[in-house]
């Protein structure tokens, strides 16, 4: 067996090896993503508070996964739960508080609606608030403000190519100062883009990928289309993770706390390119984990991004389809040239046996 089909069956192994544990590992699937928000079809949009009240914002953030509310009024702002009791509070010393007896507190804790109220949540008791934290900004998921279906609405199977309303006015009551106040918003079913083109792309992206294993000085070209990869995996993090509720900061360390395997393509692909500018064999191998894993985790896991409508990102949703892309092509391309750059090493001559 020659060394350069020892290196390919190697390389298999080793990307083979990256599909199952990734694969296998439920953390894995989400490891470019914050734990609960997805993309959707499904837009919540706020029409506004009524009646208005200056200093107060609501917005809509991780593609409608949660509300987030500014107080700057000077007042105390109080939001109501599913029955009408106190759920959160945020005080003009910049305090955010919880009631621990709101069975909204629980509810709300996850984006599924999945933790039950223990026996002493207690909507109609007096609140029991408790500090979760400082500041004047509170954000928290409201199901009344999202699709909670297991199935998707009925006018959307219906006819789920077409625009439909499938709330048309939602409400979240306040108070402010003593005074009710309500914010109103819709939720409409946007139906998202062709993924066709994007396809397209990534198969010229890993297309052009292999070609780059043409030719001398292939090993240089893989260092660099290494680095690329690396940035548009990067790229893609900071890009969900500044969409996320708490910021760049908690995001990253959100999206990274779920797996290591990004962080083990990273340093694996550093590896990589420092081996391919030395044009030592086992350059490939490194540079195929790095695309195998990139591919998988930065392309496929979010390849639903190419047909929905409503993404969790911080850039325009056509940059976050690119990256997207650029994962699966240059990532597939990668582990497919660094073959295609072992099969073309010469062979090492047999030695002559001794007489």
């Amino acid at each position: 067996m020659t060394r350069m089909t020892c290196l390919a069956r190697r390389i298999a192994l080793t990307v083979g090896t990256v599909i199952v544990l990734v694969g296998c590992t439920p953390t894995a699937a989400g490891a470019h993503a914050i734990e609960g928000v997805d993309s959707t079809n499904y837009r919540t949009r706020i029409d506004g508070i009524v009646p208005p009240h200056g200093g107060l914002e609501v917005e809509v953030v991780e593609a409608g996964s949660r509300l987030e509310l500014e107080n700057r009024t000077d007042e105390e702002v109080i939001v109501y739960g599913y029955q009408a009791e106190p759920y959160l509070r945020i005080d003009a010393k910049g305090g955010v508080f919880q009631n621990r007896l709101s069975p909204a507190t629980y509810i709300n804790a996850d984006r599924q609606g999945s933790r039950q109220p223990p026996p002493d949540a207690d909507p109609s008791a007096n609140p029991e608030w408790v500090r979760i934290d400082d500041g004047f900004v509170v954000r928290w998921h409201d199901h009344r403000a999202h699709w909670m279906g297991a199935r998707d609405a009925p006018a959307v199977r219906r006819a789920p190519s077409e625009s439909h309303v499938v709330i048309p006015e939602w409400k979240v009551p306040l108070e402010i100062a003593g005074e009710e106040s309500t914010v109103r918003g819709d939720l409409t079913w946007v139906p998202g883009p062709s993924p066709t083109p994007w396809y397209l792309l990534a198969v010229g992206l890993a297309a052009l990928v292999v070609a780059a294993g043409l030719g001398r000085r292939s090993h240089l070209r893989l260092a660099g289309i290494v680095a690329l990869l690396i940035g548009v995996d990067l790229a893609h993090i900071a890009a969900k993770a500044a969409a996320g509720a708490g910021g760049i900061g908690a995001g990253v360390g959100a999206i990274l706390s779920g797996s290591f395997f990004s962080i083990a393509a990273w340093l694996v692909g550093g590896f990589a390119i420092r081996l391919l500018l030395r044009d030592s064999d086992d350059g490939p191998l490194a540079a195929a984990f790095t695309g195998a894993v990139i591919a998988l985790l930065g392309g496929l896991a979010d390849i639903a991004d190419l047909s929905r409508s409503q993404l969790p990102v911080a850039v325009p949703d056509a940059i976050a389809r690119l990256f997207v892309t650029l994962s699966m092509g240059v990532g597939v391309g990668l582990v497919l040239a660094a073959l295609l750059v072992l099969r073309r090493r010469p062979h090492p001559r047999p030695q002559p046996q001794a007489s």
